[in-house]
């Protein structure tokens, strides 16, 4: 325990002389300041007192007259704190414990100290140091004499002064310079607790609030029904000002003075126009420069021939019994499927991969085979509506769908997969049956590219909300197991073959803003 007391000494209530008052003990007002672990003590005060000699190894008197060579006494007296301020008449008998004050203490020692202990009740008693002398009390107790009988003053007999003192109100005059000064310091915010600053710098919540302000606060306003007149008067005058030219920034400034002509056109600014059709009044269509060489890089091969249906997912490349890492450039194995095939479908849906129908050695299957990279297992799903090869497969809406291929001859099925109720349903027919087309989604459709059976350079179009297909330019060179991409709103499609003998490595680009294919570059 830390304590600083500040002392106000003294006052003497009675002026008397000792051989005419001797039945009326003198009495002093001790007023005080007392802090506990640098916070200003709020209740009740324990105290001690008793007099003695400069060098404090003397006792003259203490409260409870325990006190020997100025040791602590045994018992103690009670005073109320309020805001680190106290006082209390040291010598009033009506006090518990407080013994009655000698004046002889004052008229045979020239230097009488006073010497305090307190206690806030928990930490024990501590010694007030230094202890402080009385100058003017000799004075004050000898100070001429009065005929008063023993007993018979009365409180309005006194002056003010004197009656404040004894009603424990102390006059701001009447306090020391330093004391003053720490009354009127500024509190900061280091000068408190911790407690203390956590709480005044905590937010506050909900649940701090009593249960009549949280009604209160949910009764005034309704949810969506804010008013005008529950607005400040500051809030009302920002939402009714007018805009003016100044609160503009010179960006918009510039944009309103810029002169378009009567068309309203920007200088300078953009607009996307639909394929095919022209500029409007005070534009001009600008025709995007050619795309940039491709850069082919070798990667790690992989030790499988016969390969068919890659598909990409979570940024790997999987076939049906290999698994692509580029970050690693290695190829690594995966369980093998339920039953051996090939010219099957791929596409992913749902995070697994679907391996659709194809050919075994008995011939045209029709099962659905699903791999799941996250277990590393595969699973039967509903079996398409007849037995496929060579067709392509694409997932488009959380839809699979499944285009062309051959049973015994080129066909254009199109056959839909919900995941939802796993069932198959049939979907309008290709107009070109054919087998070996690669499909790709571009401008919200299905592009079915190429193949072999019906036009290895005929492009076909499926738009998925209305269940029809439309005819696209055909492509320069026919092919069929094209592999075919989207990039930077074109699409690519590279090498394949256009017989059994006569593969490709050419590439052609589709670009819509000319409605038309065009070479672009080769395979390594």
């Amino acid at each position: 325990m830390h304590c600083m007391i500040r002392l106000l000494l003294a006052l003497i209530l009675l002026p008397f002389s000792w051989g005419s008052l001797r039945a009326v003990p003198p009495l002093l007002n001790y007023a005080g300041q007392v802090s506990v672990n640098g916070q200003r003590f709020d209740g009740e005060a324990k105290l001690k007192f008793a007099l003695v000699n400069p060098a404090g190894s003397v006792t003259y008197w203490s409260h409870d007259g325990t006190s020997e060579n100025g040791s602590e006494p045994t018992g103690h007296v009670s005073a109320q704190v309020r805001g680190g301020l106290y006082s209390i008449l040291i010598g009033n008998t009506a006090i518990s414990g407080m013994g009655e004050l000698n004046a002889s203490v004052f008229q045979q020692h020239d230097g009488v100290y006073l010497r305090v202990w307190f206690s806030d009740g928990i930490n024990g008693f501590e010694r007030i140091v230094p202890d402080r002398p009385f100058a003017a009390v000799p004075y004050a107790l000898s100070a001429g004499s009065a005929n008063i009988s023993p007993g018979s003053i009365s409180l309005n007999m006194l002056d003010t002064e004197v009656q404040n003192s004894l009603n424990g109100t102390i006059p701001r005059e009447r306090l020391s310079a330093d004391l003053l000064a720490d009354l009127n310091r500024t509190v900061r915010l280091q000068d408190l607790s911790l407690e203390v600053s956590q709480s005044i710098n905590r937010t506050i919540t909900l649940s701090d609030l009593d249960s009549q302000v949280i009604t209160e606060l949910n009764n005034s306003i309704t949810p969506g029904s804010i008013s005008l007149d529950q607005l400040s008067q500051q809030v009302r005058d920002d939402i009714n000002r007018t805009i003016t030219k100044s609160m503009l920034s010179q960006e918009v400034l510039d944009e309103l003075n810029a002169t378009g002509g009567a068309t309203g056109s920007v200088p300078g600014s953009l607009i996307a126009v639909p394929a095919n059709q022209s500029a409007p009044s005070g534009y001009e269509l600008y025709q995007r420069g050619e795309p940039k060489e491709l850069v082919w890089e070798e990667k790690a091969p992989i030790d499988l021939g016969n390969l068919y249906g890659g598909v990409h997912l979570n940024g790997k490349i999987y076939t049906s019994s290999k698994c692509y890492d580029p970050i690693e450039d290695e190829w690594s194995d995966i369980s093998p499927m339920l039953n051996a095939k090939s010219a099957y479908a791929t596409s992913v849906l749902r995070e697994k991969i679907y391996f659709i129908g194809g050919i075994n050695d008995s011939g045209n299957v029709n099962d659905v085979q699903v791999y799941d990279p996250n277990s590393d297992t595969w699973s039967l799903s509903t079996p398409l509506p007849q037995a496929i090869r060579a067709m392509d497969a694409i997932t488009v809406d959380g839809l699979l769908y499944v285009v062309g291929g051959f049973t015994t001859t080129s066909v254009g099925f199109v056959y839909c997969f919900n995941p939802d109720s796993e069932e198959w349903t049939n979907k309008a027919a290709m107009p070109t049956a054919r087998w070996g087309a690669n499909l790709v989604f571009f401008e919200n459709q299905i592009w079915a590219i190429g193949g072999d059976g019906g036009g290895k350079n005929v492009v076909e179009a499926y738009n998925t909300d209305t269940n029809s297909w439309s005819s696209k330019s055909s492509l320069k060179q026919g092919r069929e197991w094209a592999p075919v991409w989207t990039a930077n709103d074109l699409i690519f499609v590279a090498g394949g073959r256009y017989s059994d003998s006569n593969y490709l490595n050419s590439i052609e680009i589709y670009d819509p803003l000319v409605n038309d294919w065009d070479f672009f570059g080769n395979l390594p």
